[in-house]
């Protein structure tokens, strides 16, 4: 059994009535200290006795409880363990000293389902006690109402559950279902979530016992049963499928946010059930994917109520001043993201709080998808406010006493706003060197999650005026040369402030990034490309490492270089490493990668205008079936690639500032394609096509701007020669082409082109002022 926790669970019966129990009181949680956070109590929690279980080496024992069992199997079991001193622990629970010649009998062995992080827990229920004299009954609980008693779920899943036949949820033999509350089905499931928790919590309500007739009630959708973020992973996809085939055909999924550990397995539940319809707030539906969800989508803002199996829902904007009539109200709840919402289960009062609380530890708020620590705050506030009895998170077990943990989240949040305004007066001028500082007890590889949080609380104490006035981490500097390392580098470049207005006039730039092994040999060319458009544009040179020289101080490109490796992986390293540099410039909003051949084919103010007023970026993806394209797949990839997921396409993009952070935030795809993607595979090829397809497809028109030869066949695309360049030729380039632009057919496809050779030069500078309207 190794480290799995063990809890001996004691049913205590009346001698009088079979069934009837003893329960008894829990222990409250330890105070704070604190007169705000103390100030919140839970309500009373009933439970049975119990107490922690050990394993012993030894037989059992004259002073140990007397197992009175049907078959020596069960006798032996129990005979693993310290049960006397379990026993002892529990009956002193209820007020009974140690007991002597009581009999028990072993009456369920039950496992928890795999919530982590940790082993589940196994809970062993013994039965008995009829010996014991002066019995006492525990409170009835039988009204669930806010700020009343509650109980527990060791009576609830070990006697109620039976009892009640509240469940009619089908679950494949290989996982395993939770019900507590009573009708709240909790089934964790494997899912692409972050350490330390493997699985994701799907919730299930299905059509439960309740007559209530709701007749012509003004409900905007009826359905007979509800499940709530089917965020498994592809590898539970099948038992998944088995879950939804098994629920009535009316089905509504509701999710709580976009996340890819919450919505993972949308695809295969309209595939079992297309007639199932989806309730969510519309900035997360807009954020799923169409290849997860195509089918019928209701908008979750608030008032409107939904009929489920004869169980009512409401879907309300406030948790203020509400009638606990409803089977549940949902509450658009901000912080973790901007479409975050929560649901409170009104039958028991127990709050479904998606990532807003995880089972343990505290929630990293998304700064991509509008998190806002301002919000958290308040939602957490608002939590206390309903008085729940348990807290239900997507991630990790059941919490029992929901007040206790939302004033630990709100203590440990100001705690870290303590830190950082210390950090900052110890001299901090940095997001990184906050993190250093405040984080410095979390492992480093979750400092660039740990990150955006510390961003939120900047932003939180910046609107309450509690920043020092000397203090300013919305500018970056100019000069951007460094020492970081790659890790230190894509961390900080993760950053976006989520200030929508910032404290400085910011005119948008472009970022052109050049990839070139030594000089540029097309320089002058791009020197009269630029000149006349200081502060709309900035630039980034990548250079092999050997490279020295350095360009005239005149030159646009002196002191712009970035060192880094070459070859293999480390080329996308290089181009991660250009990216990341360039989003340290808060005033940069597009992001293009040249070559040493490439060259511009229209003058700067018509590419610096298609490109900031472009709605989409621009990168092509495609799947190649050939031995040159699928055929470059590792199996080693999956499950997290998989084969429908690889894609090929130009290594010469365009991105907006959005795609660029979410090319460098990507923690999960880089590595293997890091261990994986070797010859005959080239990751400047694969990488940059497969990952914007699985995580942001929708930011990209799919094509490139930069127009490159490849009819003449082979591994490398034309090089043009000083005989090649002609205005007939460019204007060949620039306009025979058709595409999308904005959604409107556009004869401009190609801003850029290549490859030129060097010995080009002297053409192109005398085309470019008649024909590219260069020094115009």
């Amino acid at each position: 059994m190794g480290t799995q926790r063990l809890t001996l669970a004691v049913i205590i019966k009346n001698p009088l009535n079979d069934a009837e129990f003893i329960l008894t009181k829990q222990t409250l949680p330890p105070k704070f200290h604190d007169s705000e956070y103390d100030s919140y109590q839970d309500s009373d929690l009933w439970d049975l006795p119990y107490a922690q279980l050990s394993l012993v080496d030894r037989s059992l024992t004259a002073s140990q409880p007397q197992s009175e069992v049907e078959d020596n199997s069960s006798a032996e079991f129990l005979n693993q363990f310290d049960v006397a001193s379990a026993v002892d622990q529990a009956l002193k629970q209820v007020g009974y000293d140690k007991t002597t010649n009581v009999k028990w009998n072993l009456f369920k062995v039950i496992e928890e389902p795999e919530f982590g992080p940790g082993p589940p827990v196994k809970t062993l229920y013994i039965a008995g006690g009829s010996e014991i004299n002066d019995w006492k009954l525990g409170d009835q609980l039988l009204e669930v109402k806010p700020h009343n008693d509650r109980i527990g779920p060791l009576v609830v899943v070990g006697l109620l559950n039976d009892s009640l036949q509240t469940r009619n949820l089908h679950t494949p033999s290989t996982l395993r279902c939770q019900e507590y509350p009573p009708g709240v089905n909790i089934v964790p499931m494997k899912s692409r979530t972050a350490k330390p928790y493997h699985t994701t919590n799907l919730i299930v309500f299905v059509p439960g016992t309740s007559d209530d007739d709701f007749g012509g009630g003004d409900f905007l959708a009826r359905g007979d049963a509800l499940i709530v973020d089917p965020g498994c992973s592809s590898i539970m996809h099948k038992e998944l499928e088995q879950i939804v085939t098994a629920l009535p055909r009316k089905l509504f999924v509701f999710v709580t946010h976009h996340h890819h550990d919450h919505v993972d397995g949308l695809s295969v539940v309209q595939k079992s059930n297309p007639e199932a319809t989806l309730l969510a707030h519309e900035n997360t539906a807009r954020r799923i994917g169409k290849g997860d969800w195509s089918l019928g989508h209701i908008p979750v803002v608030g008032s409107e109520e939904i009929c489920i199996g004869g169980q009512r829902l409401r879907f309300i904007s406030a948790p203020v001043n509400f009638v606990p009539n409803a089977f549940c109200v949902s509450f658009v709840f901000t912080g973790h993201t901007d479409g975050h919402v929560a649901l409170l289960h009104v039958a028991t009062n127990s709050l479904i709080v998606g990532d807003h609380c995880v089972g343990q530890g505290s929630a990293l708020l998304d700064i991509s998808a509008g998190g806002n620590m301002s919000d958290y705050f308040d939602t957490t506030y608002k939590f206390m406010e309903l008085s729940p009895h348990v807290l239900i998170p997507m991630h990790g077990r059941v919490n029992m006493w929901p007040k206790h943990m939302l004033c630990g989240y709100l203590k440990n949040r100001r705690m870290r706003e303590s830190s950082i305004l210390k950090a900052i007066e110890e001299g901090a001028k940095t997001l990184f060197d906050i993190v250093k500082h405040t984080y410095r007890e979390v492992d480093r590889s979750l400092w660039i999650h740990a990150a955006s949080n510390a961003r939120l609380h900047v932003d939180h104490l910046a609107l309450h005026n509690k920043l020092p006035q000397r203090c300013n981490l919305s500018r970056t500097p100019d000069m951007l040369w460094h020492s970081m390392s790659d890790e230190e580098l894509m961390w900080r470049a993760s950053m976006d402030p989520r200030i929508a207005e910032p404290p400085f006039n910011r005119t948008p730039k472009i970022a052109f990034m050049f990839l070139t092994r030594g000089r540029l040999p097309l320089a002058p060319l791009w020197e009269m490309f630029f000149k006349g458009n200081e502060g709309l544009f900035s630039i980034y040179l990548h250079t092999s490492p050997e490279f020295g020289d350095e360009p005239p101080e005149s030159s646009v490109f002196y002191k712009r270089k970035i060192p880094s490796k070459w070859g293999k992986a480390s080329m996308i390293d290089a181009e991660r490493r250009l990216l990341a540099n360039a989003l340290l410039d808060f005033t940069n909003e597009r992001f293009i990668l040249l070559s040493e051949s490439c060259i511009p084919i229209f003058n700067f103010s018509t590419i610096y205008n298609y490109l900031i007023n472009s709605n989409q970026s621009f990168l092509s993806a495609f799947d190649d079936p050939r031995r040159i394209g699928r055929g470059r797949y590792n199996k080693r990839m999956g499950p997290t690639i998989a084969l429908h997921d690889w894609r090929k396409g130009s290594q010469w993009f365009e991105a907006n500032r959005k795609l660029a952070l979410a090319i460098v935030s990507d923690v999960t795809y880089y590595p293997i394609f890091r261990d994986y993607c070797v010859p005959p595979c080239y990751m400047d090829e694969h990488y940059f096509p497969t990952l914007v397809t699985k995580v942001c497809s929708n930011l990209t028109s799919n094509r490139t701007i930069t127009w490159t030869d490849w009819s003449g066949g082979g591994s490398h695309p034309t090089m043009f020669r000083a005989n090649d360049v002609s205005e007939e030729f460019l204007n060949m380039v620039r306009f025979q082409f058709n595409c999308t632009y904005n959604g409107e057919f556009s004869s401009v496809c190609h801003l850029f082109a290549r490859k030129f050779h060097p010995n080009t030069l002297q053409p192109l500078l005398g085309i470019a002022p008649k024909l590219l309207g260069f020094n115009s």
